[in-house]
């Protein structure tokens, strides 16, 4: 019998030499609807072997452009998010410092740890985040470290000129107000990456994606899905428009594999950890 290794699809099997490293943080401890993203990492890593290495939305085969390591699972043992993020720190802190990550989540305030990373080398960090959840509360359920309250963390980071919203369509009318203030929403198209990329010239970028901000007709795996959402094809038109641009991080996160019997949200993830992959790999640069 075959037994199937829980990798990313080619991935490298040491730290040595490689340009890129993937790490799962399964942790949904403040799923507020539906939980079951802690499966997401390892739904991806299976999904991924269904899908071939060259990615036709960048033109690029991964093995052509770099090398990346996938280094598994982060051990989250704790029902605190609090106490979850400083795990999620600790993992990501084991990594070699030079090396770009891509997380596999996990609910979307994996996020956090990912980007404070990515900060810490390139001050003059832009963020890109693509969600159907403006997740902009300053806290939830008495909690800093919601899922709910993840791009407000990462606003307080970066600060609102270096981070763009693709795809939100919920959230409260305090939330709303916040986009609004600080001008936080792009158009879901390429034009609007493209007016983002204006605005932080040569900016190092870090790419959240959270695939709820799809059509929930592709992706019925998650906790919470939304009316709406981009295709396939307007994301990856999106994507497009960013390579060639120095992506330091990104993160793939809200798949919740139990909640789609047919595998097309999975599946899906991975396609989207290929892209992230690709652009991190082929952007490479000295900081």
């Amino acid at each position: 019998m075959k037994i199937r290794p829980l990798h990313f699809v080619d991935s490298s099997p040491s730290l040595d030499g490689a340009d890129t490293a993937i790490v799962g943080l399964p942790w949904d401890g403040t799923a507020s609807y539906r939980g079951g993203a802690r499966f997401g990492p390892d739904a991806i890593r299976i999904a991924s072997d269904s899908i071939e290495t060259f990615d036709p939305n960048l033109g690029l085969n991964l093995f052509d452009v770099g090398r990346y390591v996938d280094l598994g699972n982060a051990e989250i043992d704790t029902v605190s998010a609090e106490e979850a993020v400083d795990q999620m720190r600790s993992a990501i802190r084991e990594i070699p410092a030079g090396l770009p990550v891509l997380g596999l989540g996990g609910e979307h305030s994996v996020t956090l740890p990912l980007v404070e990373r990515a900060l810490s080398r390139h001050p003059d960090l832009a963020c890109v985040v693509f969600d159907a959840h403006a997740d902009l509360r300053e806290t939830y359920e008495g909690s800093l470290f919601s899922h709910a309250c993840v791009t407000y963390r990462v606003l307080d980071l970066v600060g609102p000129a270096r981070l763009a919203l693709f795809g939100v369509r919920s959230g409260t009318k305090e939330e709303f107000a916040l986009i609004r203030k600080h001008s936080l929403q792009y158009a879901p198209c390429a034009e609007g990456i493209r007016k983002f990329l204006e605005k932080i010239g040569d900016a190092p970028i870090y790419i959240s994606v959270d695939v709820d901000g799809f059509d929930p007709a592709l992706v019925p795996g998650t906790g919470t899905v939304e009316a709406g959402g981009y295709g396939w094809g307007e994301f990856s038109e999106m994507v497009h428009s960013l390579k060639g641009r120095q992506v330091v991080g990104a993160d793939v996160v809200e798949l919740a594999p139990d909640l789609d019997h047919t595998g097309r949200s999975s599946v899906l993830a991975a396609q989207v950890a290929r892209i992230l992959l690709g652009l991190i790999l082929s952007g490479k640069r000295e900081p």
